[in-house]
């Protein structure tokens, strides 16, 4: 039973771990394309914005920022369903306030449940979540990462003389 509640340990762990990375990496992006778009606007050039650019500015800043807001709120829609499970699974170690029990019921599905099958089902369920998180945070660092290139890109064009925006 240890085994299975530090497997369980270990996966939550690593669940709130993607949240921490997704924070700090999203700060980070936000800073990072501030100062970026400050340094952008100091070049010569007119100020003023066109479509193309106001609609580059939303796709490459923040697209990125949504995905990594993706990361800290998956929909519980897409981690798996685990309803083929043979093992009744009363959910007696995540109590969910969905579906709300009063304290009798619970005692009693505490009494009655397969602690194993609880712990396993728990394992499984946040196991997937982890791989969604992970699955999602290297999305959003590679859209920054694109996001990135392609500021840098249009930033030496326009030191070139050649604006891709119109500016």
């Amino acid at each position: 039973m240890s085994s299975l509640l530090s497997a369980l340990k270990e996966a939550q762990d690593s669940v709130r771990s993607y949240d921490t990375k997704a924070q700090i990496v999203g700060v980070g992006f936000i800073f990072t394309i501030g100062i970026i778009t400050k340094l952008g606007a100091n070049l010569p050039g007119s100020s003023e914005f066109n479509t193309i650019a106001v609609i580059l500015f939303w796709l490459l800043a923040i697209g990125p920022i949504m995905l990594f807001g993706f990361v800290l709120y998956p929909s519980r829609k897409t981690v798996q369903s685990l309803r083929s499970f043979e093992e009744p699974i009363h959910r007696t170690y995540y109590v969910s306030s969905e579906s709300p029990r009063n304290l009798d019921a619970y005692l009693k599905d505490i009494r009655s449940s397969n602690w194993s099958a609880e712990i396993a089902y728990e394992i499984i369920k946040v196991s997937g979540l982890r791989d969604l998180k992970r699955t999602r945070f290297i999305r959003a660092l590679r859209a920054s990462a694109f996001s990135f290139c392609v500021v840098a890109f249009i930033q030496i064009l326009r030191t070139t003389g050649l604006d891709l925006l119109g500016r």
